[in-house]
């Protein structure tokens, strides 16, 4: 038996072992509760790493009923404009005031269809062996296009973090203003790697 094997085994063990919890508050508020909570009761401890959650397996948690989508993985974008975190650039031009601080939340998609704070469209294109941050006005007008990823680089990232994956489903109820956890379900997969030709 491999140590992925093992360190499978061992994940599914686990799992199992807090599956029989039955329904456990949780640790933390607000979406990333669930995922946060299922983590601390396995002993790891939260990070911003690129590299898989345990013992290289990604674990990816989500409620039964819930429709939004799950984030798989995370890179910091790369600027053309030297000095400026591309990070802090988007926050300064296209964040918003709320209580008392700047924030920045944008969804972007290939083809946008719905303006972010009913001015600007987040699209992604893709030239040559870039992916770019195509920010658009109202009218469609481009108005930044400084931001990118790499296309390599992305898939590399993914192919580390995402390479073995571990699934959970769980299901939340709450009691006197307080949400628990009911872990339901754990799926394993693997990331088929394309052949070169």
């Amino acid at each position: 038996m491999t140590n992925l094997e093992n360190n499978i085994l061992e994940l599914k063990k686990e799992f199992d072992r807090i599956k029989k919890l039955n329904y456990i508050k949780s640790l933390r508020k607000g979406s990333t509760g669930v995922g946060y909570t299922f983590e601390t009761l396995i002993n790891k401890k939260e990070d911003t790493s690129y590299l898989p959650d345990y013992k290289g397996i990604e674990i990816k948690t989500k409620l039964g009923n819930s429709k939004t989508a799950i984030s798989l993985l995370s890179m910091v974008p790369n600027m053309t404009i030297n000095n400026t975190s591309p990070l802090y650039y988007l926050l300064d031009k296209f964040g918003y005031h709320k209580n008392q601080s700047r924030r920045f939340y944008a969804k972007c998609e290939y083809q946008p269809k719905k303006l972010i704070q009913n001015k600007y469209y987040f699209e992604l294109d893709i030239i040559n062996d870039l992916l770019i941050l195509n920010i658009k006005n109202k009218y469609k007008k481009t108005i930044s296009n400084v931001i990118y990823w790499n296309i390599y680089e992305l898939l590399e990232r993914a192919y580390i973090k995402l390479n073995n994956l571990a699934f959970i489903t769980a299901y939340s109820k709450t009691i006197n203003n307080n949400i628990y956890y009911k872990y339901k379900k754990i799926d394993f997969y693997k990331l088929k790697k394309k052949k070169q030709s």
